[in-house]
């Protein structure tokens, strides 16, 4: 089949990038079929016709003519531009390994054409030059691979003249080209060199462990089995240890090479270790490690010196890359002996810890992970004897990488590299404790490798010192500033394994640091490691007071050395520069963490310490500060420390008299909103002794400070909600055992919430204003462009009702109802009644119906451990006061039965999603036990509404509660039913129409859309959702049984509606809101009578509406009703009927408005309706129209009239 698949390729279209896969596919075929062991000259059909016309008889010409072809077609693909050109180099290469073709010079041939292509193609401009130059340097690498090297003699020359001496190529712009350059100079080399690997190398033997440890134990009872007395074998011994290494055996004897040639391809490859290309600098790695395992002793030790030089700091994190995947290569081939190794290791310990910052990033995790591969080579290479030396060195910097890399892949690759050393070495200390702590996935984690594997680890000695010192050195000032702040927690946690070492060492050294540091990072990182130090100090003594041991050495004492080099960052950064800028940012972040830890040690509480009001006074400045910052994360941290500070040093005048005062004040007047966000936040960080001083003034401040009215920022109002909780928090009380049952012994209560707020409104408690401050905060729906900001409020209120409404009820039930000293009962304002139990009901079930399903899941789990929790096993509940509990109650039954409902469908259905076999019912359904422990999820929807639902259902027995509970969640429910999102709005939707099974139903969820219209009267982010949502059970005929049975009723309903709806659309430009209202119009029309004529006449004023969207929409949507309602306009008669629909249809509704009117006004005699007024389209006719060469109309008047 050769000459056929030859003719086929011949014919077939290069240009034709469809049809690549049959020439690629045919190249392949070719490569083969010229691997047959005949001579070409039986291959062709011609062969006898052309031999009888041969005068001389030589069938020279026949073979040529078919060697040419082949060659000529693999000449010809070698510059296609996809993967037929590597099957055109490998067709080649197989070609020219025959004999035939070897001894008739194409082989040289070839070369030569390649060579002269090679300089032509230099000056070639055209772009699909790279593609035929890559080619040409592809063959020439398939040939040097496959063609043996006693055929290469002849052909060598040229290749080397045109890769080797002629390097050009290796400053191409395509890192292919410099990579295919690469591999042909280093094949070229290996074709000149020996054959024979050089005797120097050091050979350690098999790398078969197991084989390895049978052949060591075979010879040593062989040799001592041989030595019959101990004299023999102390001689034995003896010249074992005189005995000279092979490596140092090696006698150099001249090989016969061209050395310059050899030159300038090391020289090449040298170079292209620093290629900024990984493919090139991987070639020339290996590269240089096959030709160096040729060469002589003294050649071989200058590759592996040139190769070390590259390791330097003048060196680009290229050459540093290459130079450990090169050294790498020649160790494991044993290139680099042992007397070699004190030189290396320090540089692969150098590359462990490489990391360069270029701009926002850094360069260097290549770099770490070829170190990485290198010391795995190294652990195959070298016998654990001739090892042993460096094994504390490699195994600590290892260690260190693989807990402390930023990189996931480089701390794998380390800790990989340190099992092979304990797997082919064994003399790693600790080896298997410390693989199976650090291994591949609990070292994916960066936050678990910095902070719990490395301090397992840190437990032994041995690697102890070399993490601490790794940390303080390199991680405390990396750039990047997560890495800095677990750096300082993994301090944290060695602070509790060594604190002599840190307290005494390591906190002076990085004190100093933080002063004389030039770099923000590098002061920030210091300065946080400081303040991380002493907390974990703090908490080592902490936990050691409550111990049984009486020895405990202290360590953050008035004398403590660290602890003043910490204290003395204060005075040094306060008011300087180096707290300006973006880089003062950070440094804020730690000096407020810093002063966090030293008033948690309380190490200056002592007022015999002078110091204690310097600290004091400067930590108070700095951190009022801080709270002005427009950096809401320094903020955090600013309220955290205040905590601590204002606890242990509230007998100092600035914390005990001025700061509440100072924080208050400027939460009520300061102008800017991130200074009262910062106040927010720290009142809510105080401890009881400031709060009770002037508590209902501060409760007042956060409350107006919570309310959307009186602030504007959302961050702030949620920030004074948040505090509003911490305060019911704070100033809680344990229950005493005088007036408390044996039950509640364990809850908290709050008596100072039992305060007036005011003198002047006795009944209106500090608790009531707090309650009412977060149903307030309910209602927050502020939007501004980041979306709806009003959820963050709403949540925190959530979840601050949660916190506060069980300490309400408890206050209320325990304190007011316990017996006085003269056994009456106290008969005091109540602070949590039933009418604060309807309003929290109805807050949280408007919220569980919502759109958000952050706020649904927020909002259900609050709802279910308030209404559903008791107290004990007489169904005592945690909150009492709560009307209509039984059908609450029944609202998170009925969500957990719809999540079981769910997951177990989602079980039945796994198999069959796996694609494998049915289980058995066993192994696929659940257990009733384990159904019962199924909790509703009530972030979604299809679980939370059907509960919701049932909630319309009128209780009669409380008619004014079950009214206020059901209009509660129609307030939120139509919120989600008119939500854009499809999945959600069916979820809603769905719900309501399932509940609607008679017409009483019917006729209440009527009822309640035209409450929810008159309520939400004017507010279009409700309104636009209720038209969507009341449009949507229109067309699901959610009403269909209220038509049957109430049809008088229905009619009236209708009127109704269509009165309310167009009051909402009146004078509206959201055409949103005005398709909306026109769908519920069109879905009145079903409802016939007086109902269907106003919603008609309602929609035929949208038809002339001034935005042609609405029109459009208008028009095609009626006519679609009016198709489906055929019946209902009989008495209009046939010929009637067939005009609105032919004008419906045929009218251009997006036409100018006076060209529509007169099919509106035909339609409206059809229907007899008056014709309106139309005082717009007078108004514009009285005006003077302006001159068309001076007016333009604008790219605002077409939005407007096309309705967008």
């Amino acid at each position: 089949h050769l000459e056929s698949v030859v003719n086929l390729l011949v014919s077939q279209d290069q240009n034709d990038y469809k049809t690549w896969h049959t020439r690629y596919g045919l190249l392949l075929w070719l490569s083969l079929l010229v691997l047959l062991p005949f001579d070409l000259r039986s291959l062709d059909s011609n062969f006898g016709q052309i031999l009888s016309k041969q005068k001389d008889g030589k069938l020279k010409d026949l073979e040529e003519r078919l060697s040419q072809r082949l060659v000529k077609i693999g000449q010809r693909y070698l510059s296609d531009t996809g993967t037929t050109r590597e099957a055109a180099a490998f067709f080649l290469a197989k070609l020219f390994t025959r004999r035939d073709l070897q001894d008739s010079g194409y082989l040289r041939s070839f070369c030569v054409w390649a060579k002269n292509k090679l300089e032509a193609l230099k000056t070639d401009n055209d772009p699909k030059s790279v593609f035929f130059t890559g080619g040409v340097l592809l063959a020439l690498a398939q040939i040097l691979k496959l063609v043996p090297r006693k055929s290469l003699k002849l052909a060598l020359p040229v290749i080397t003249s045109a890769v080797i001496q002629n390097s050009t190529w290796l400053k191409s712009r395509s890192g292919i080209l410099r990579k295919l350059a690469t591999k042909v100079t280093q094949r070229a080399a290996l074709a000149i060199l020996p054959v024979k690997l050089a005797t120097w190398r050091y050979r350690r033997g098999r790398r078969i462990l197991l084989e390895n440890l049978k052949e060591k134990e075979e010879k040593q009872r062989k040799e001592m089995s041989a030595i019959s007395n101990v004299k023999e074998i102390k001689e034995k011994m003896s010249e074992e240890k005189k005995e000279v290494p092979e490596w140092e055996q090696y006698d150099e004897k001249y090989v016969d090479f061209d050395e310059e040639v050899i030159e300038d391809a090391i020289e090449i490859l040298l170079v292209g270790l620093s290629d900024r290309e990984t493919i090139v600098r991987w070639s020339a790695a290996k590269g240089i490690g096959r030709i160096t395992s040729r060469l002589p002793k003294c050649h071989g030790d200058d590759v592996v010196m040139a190769v070390l030089e590259l390791i330097s700091p003048s060196e680009p994190y290229t050459s540093w890359h290459g130079a450990c995947l090169a050294i790498a290569e020649m160790g494991r081939r044993g290139l680099i002996l042992p007397n070699r190794l004190p030189l290396v290791l320090p540089k692969t310990l150098q590359a462990l810890d490489y990391d360069q910052r270029q701009g926002s990033n850094s360069v260097g995790a290549n770099v770490r992970d070829s170190a990485c591969y290198v010391a795995w080579a190294f652990a195959r290479a070298y016998a654990p004897e001739v090892f042993k030396p460096f094994v504390m060195m490699l195994a600590q910097g290892l260690i260190s990488t693989a807990c402390y890399d930023r990189e996931v892949n480089v701390r794998r690759a380390g800790a990989a590299a340190y099992q092979e050393h304990v797997g082919r070495q064994g003399t790693f200390p600790h080896g298997i404790e410390v693989n199976t702590t650090a291994d591949y996935f609990s070292l994916a984690n960066k936050q678990r490798s910095f902070v719990e594997i490395s301090t397992k680890i840190g437990k032994f000695s041995e690697y102890r010192a070399s993490l601490i010192d790794h940390l303080v050195l390199l991680k405390s000032r990396h750039w990047d500033k997560n890495v800095r702040e677990l750096t300082a927690r993994s301090l944290q946690k060695f602070s509790k394994i060594t604190p002599e070492y840190l307290a005494e060492i390591v906190l002076p050294t990085l004190a100093k640091r933080a002063k004389e540091a030039f770099d923000v990072e590098e002061r920030h990182g210091a300065i946080l490691s400081v303040a991380k130090i002493i907390l974990g100090i703090n908490e080592y003594e902490d936990d050691a007071s409550t111990s049984t041991s009486s020895n405990t050495k202290v360590y953050i004492h008035e004398d403590s050395k660290g602890i003043h080099a910490a204290l003395s960052l204060l005075p040094t950064f306060h008011k300087s520069n180096h707290l300006m800028g973006k880089g003062g940012i950070l440094i804020r972040e730690a000096l407020s963490e810093l002063i966090r830890s030293l008033s948690l040690s309380k190490a200056f509480f002592s007022s015999k310490d002078s110091k204690a009001p310097d600290f004091v006074d400067l930590a108070v400045d700095m951190l009022l500060d801080n709270l002005r910052s427009s950096a809401f994360e320094l903020q955090q941290l600013a309220a955290l420390a205040i905590t601590p500070l204002s606890e242990n040093y509230q007998g100092h005048k600035r914390i005990s008299e001025d700061l509440q005062a100072y924080l208050v004040s400027i939460l009520s007047r300061d102008a800017l909103a991130q200074v009262r966000r910062g106040a927010a936040l720290a009142l809510g960080s105080l401890p009881k002794s400031l709060l009770v001083k002037n508590l209902s003034n501060l409760v007042l401040s956060l409350t107006m400070a919570g309310n959307d009215v009186g602030e504007k920022d959302p961050e702030t109002r949620r920030e004074a909600i948040n505090a509003l909780t911490s305060i019911c928090q704070e100033v809680v009380e344990p229950t005493s055992a005088n007036n408390a049952s044996p039950s509640s012994l364990n809850i908290r209560i709050a008596p100072i919430l039992l305060s007036p707020i005011s003198p002047f409104r006795p009944k209106r408690l500090i608790g009531h204003t707090i309650f009412n401050a977060l149903i307030k905060a309910l209602s927050d729906y502020a939007i501004d462009r980041r979306g709806d900001v009003g959820s963050w409020v709403r949540e925190a209120a959530i979840r601050g009702l949660d916190t506060v409404v069980p300490i309400l009820s408890n206050t209320n039930q325990i304190l007011l109802k316990s017996p006085v000293a003269d056994g009456s009962k106290k008969t005091a304002v109540l602070v949590w009644t039933s009418k604060m139990g309807l309003k929290l009901t109805a807050a949280l079930i408007k919220q569980m119906g919502e759109k958000i399903a952050r706020i649904r899941k927020v909002a259900g789990q609050v709802y279910a451990h308030l209404i559903g929790t008791t107290i004990d096993t007489k169904e005592n509940y945690l909150i009492t006061n709560i009307p209509c509990r039984e059908k609450l109650l029944d609202v998170i039954q009925r969500a957990n039965e719809e999540q079981k409902q769910f997951e177990s469908k989602i079980i039945d259905n796994l198999p069959k999603t796996l694609g494998k076999e049915k289980k058995s019912n066993s192994e696929t359904k659940t257990t009733p036990a384990e159904m019962k422990l199924i909790k509703a999820n009530w972030a979604r929807a299809h679980t939370v509404f059907p509960a919701l639902v049932t909630l319309l259902e009128t209780d009669k027995s409380n008619v004014e509660e079950s009214t206020r509970v059901r209009q509660a969640m129609m307030s939120g429910l139509v919120l989600s039913a008119g939500s854009r999102t499809k999945s959600l709005s069916e979820a809603a939707v769905g719900s309501l129409t399932n509940w609607v099974t008679s017409s009483s139903r019917a006729e209440g969820l009527a009822e309640d859309f035209i409450w929810l219209f008159n309520n939400y009267s004017g507010e279009r982010r409700v309104t636009k959702n209720l038209f969507r949502a009341l449009g949507d059970l229109l067309s699901k005929e959610a009403f269909e049984l209220l038509k049957i049975e109430k049809k008088a009723q229905l009619e009236s309903m209708g009127m109704r509606i269509c009165t309310l709806v167009g009051r909402e659309m009146k004078n509206s430009s959201d055409v949103n809101l005005l398709l909306g209202g026109v769908r519920v119009f069109l879905g009145i029309l079903a409802f016939g009578g007086d109902a269907a004529e106003a919603a008609m006449r309602r929609c035929l004023d949208a038809l002339e509406h001034k935005y042609p969207r609405v029109r459009n929409v208008a028009a095609e949507e009626l006519y679609e009703s009016v198709l489906l309602l055929e019946e209902q306009y009989e008495y209009l008669g046939e010929e009637k009927y067939e005009q609105i629909l032919e004008t419906l249809s045929e009218t251009s509704w997006d036409a100018p408005i006076r060209e529509v009117i007169e099919s509106v006004d035909k339609l409206l005699e059809i229907f007899e309706f008056p014709s309106p007024e139309r005082e717009h389209l007078k108004a514009e006719d009285k005006k003077e129209k302006p001159d068309a060469k001076t007016t333009a109309p604008s790219y605002l008047d077409l939005v407007k009239e096309m309705g967008f």
